[in-house]
């Protein structure tokens, strides 16, 4: 068909996604030699990503996790072993290639340590969220100007587009006077927690503010008190530059790339610590777009029209949640764990399962990985247990099915309830990236068709389900205005009376 009317737009789609669990394991020696006997108290370990890129029909990762360990070895002394473990990881995604955008998000679901021949062995198990988009610009049909008693419907789909994007590194040095009463010998390590609070800006720069929540880990000189937890928290703001087009909608992610703690004595009978946190921040903006199209297109009379289009799942919004609700939960201890005295402390990785809507509330249901540190009745030498629990909780909020659901627990207190039983109380923290897509059908080319004969005179017509006044009128070839006119009363799937035309009459 000549004297097409084209126009090129530009949209932006999710080309592939996928989750899946990778394995990552490590070996590091361990000081003091095979000659001692280590026991792990505790273990957890961190996830940080370093490299993502997007290649044909796949996605390649590459980060670290990080491993913080809790043991004794040839005495009661509580030591700490941390070690980077490497990892690279590729995902296959038909449909990907380099030009693209990807987004990745993970966690370590549970970490464990076991001490072999004066080494310790590493094991982690991480979840992997990705998404890659694909922006487009494409070549759409508006119009049709030298087609005869053509009849067109339009519509305006609200889309979102990436603008902008960018990444920056802070370093936040920050001391804090310990408690003169804690009877403190070192800090073992620390861990660490980063919150967006709000992102601002413009012209080429967002402003990213938050909070860092710590939680170190120090050795005790008190016999009685081995392991001492101690929080703290204090805020962050950094800029980033942003490269790419204007856009109004902010957003920002954060991940902890380091965090290392110690503490010296102030020389007044207290303890200074000290603290250095690395922040990876990434920022990026979006922009709302209104892609006007032509849905629908026929004739009156001539040849028939047709319109061939592509339906295209694009981007609609982009959005995030964070919740935190405060739970408790009661843990046995294993069969063959000694039994409870004093609770030193309590490490706790969360795992989601499921997740539900449930009128403003968001249902997770999900595994506890719960690893208590404690000294038995009358010893000083801690020891460790180990036990999963699932777990079930609500969170205000909306949550679609295809968001991505990251949980930790923060501000644990553990208490020893029964020989055998140790009560958990923690704040859960739910953090989830979502997108939402909207079908649209790109109208690509148009050409005709030889029409049928028609004949005229009146018809009577019954809509079918889900039939439009739109559809009736294509299929008989009138106009809508018409059968408007000859059924000023009818309501909605009533019987139409419509009159025809034959081939060619006017």
């Amino acid at each position: 068909m000549d004297d097409i009317l084209r126009q090129n737009v530009e949209i932006e789609r999710v080309a592939a996604q996928a989750r899946e669990q990778t394995l990552v394991e490590g070996e590091v020696a361990l000081p003091g030699g095979i000659r001692e006997e280590a026991t792990v108290l505790g273990c957890e370990a961190r996830l940080v990503i370093s490299g993502v890129e997007p290649q044909q029909d796949r996605l390649a990762m590459d980060g670290a996790v990080v491993f913080q360990v809790l043991y004794r070895q040839g005495g009661d002394e509580i030591r700490v072993l941390e070690a980077n473990c490497a990892f690279s990881h590729q995902t296959d995604m038909p449909g990907v290639d380099a030009r693209m955008r990807p987004q990745v998000r993970g966690a370590v679901q549970s970490a464990s340590a076991q001490p072999v021949s004066g080494r310790m062995r590493l094991r982690a198990v991480t979840d992997l969220s990705a998404r890659v988009f694909a922006p487009e610009e494409t070549e759409i049909v508006t119009g049709l100007p030298k087609v005869k008693d053509l009849q067109t419907e339009e519509t305006d789909y609200q889309l979102l587009r990436h603008a902008a994007s960018g990444t920056a590194s802070a370093l936040l040095r920050e001391e804090f006077a310990l408690d003169a009463g804690l009877p403190i010998s070192e800090t073992l390590y620390a861990r660490a927690r980063a919150e967006v609070g709000s992102v601002s800006g413009g012209e080429g720069r967002a402003t990213v503010d938050g909070n860092v929540l710590l939680e170190v880990f120090h050795a005790g000189s008190d016999p009685e008190a081995p392991l001492i937890v101690t929080e703290h928290s204090f805020p962050f703001e950094q800029t980033v530059e942003l490269q790419g087009a204007a856009g109004d909608d902010l957003r920002a992610s954060v991940q902890v790339q380091d965090v290392v703690a110690s503490s010296v004595d102030a020389g007044d009978g207290t303890r200074v610590l000290r603290t250095e946190t690395v922040l990876d921040i990434e920022a990026e903006s979006f922009a709302p777009q209104t892609l006007h199209t032509l849905r629908d297109a026929y004739t009156l009379s001539g040849d028939c029209v047709a319109l061939d289009t592509r339906a295209v799942n694009c981007l609609s919004g982009a959005a995030s949640l964070e919740a935190k609700e405060t739970d408790k939960q009661v843990l046995p201890l294993p069969a063959d764990a000694p039994p409870v005295g004093r609770v030193l402390a309590a490490i706790l990785t969360p795992t989601a399962t499921g997740a539900e809507q449930a009128g403003g509330r968001v249902i997770v249901e999900g595994m506890l990985d719960a690893q208590v540190i404690y000294q038995p009745p009358g010893q000083t030498a801690p020891v460790g247990a180990r036990q999963e629990i699932p777990f079930r909780i609500a969170f205000q909020g909306t949550l679609p099915a295809n968001a991505s659901v990251r949980l930790t627990a923060g501000n644990v207190q553990a208490e020893g309830i029964s020989p055998d039983r140790v009560e958990v109380k923690y704040t859960m923290n739910l953090a989830a990236d979502m997108v939402s897509e909207t079908p649209v059908r790109l109208p690509e080319n148009a050409r005709t068709e030889e029409a049928p004969p028609e004949h005229g005179g009146l018809v009577m017509v019954w809509p079918q389900r889900g039939e439009s006044l739109w559809d009736i009128a294509k299929r008989l070839r009138v106009t809508e205005e018409s059968i408007k006119r000859l059924n000023p009363a009818a309501a909605p799937g009533q019987a139409l009376v419509v009159m025809k035309k034959g081939q060619g009459a006017y």
